[in-house]
């Protein structure tokens, strides 16, 4: 049971999901039954995460880059 309840059709953002309390936030999310974008800065990190949690939700994943001129 969820510690929460959602609208439905919720989708969330969850900005530095590849680790820690950003992982913890986007995983809480998804157990609620949300739809879920994670982005992080660490792309490999967020690869993993997304693949680890891909299985039962649907997850969109983004990658940060710096742009330095």
């Amino acid at each position: 049971m969820s510690a929460f309840a959602l609208q439905p059709g919720l989708r969330v953002l969850v900005t530095g999901a590849a680790a820690g309390i950003g992982w913890v936030i986007a995983e809480t999310f998804l157990t609620a039954g949300a739809r879920v974008f994670v982005c992080d800065c660490d792309g490999d990190a967020l690869d993993r995460v997304a693949y680890g949690i891909n299985a039962s939700a649907m997850v969109t994943t983004a990658r940060c880059t710096e742009v330095a001129g």
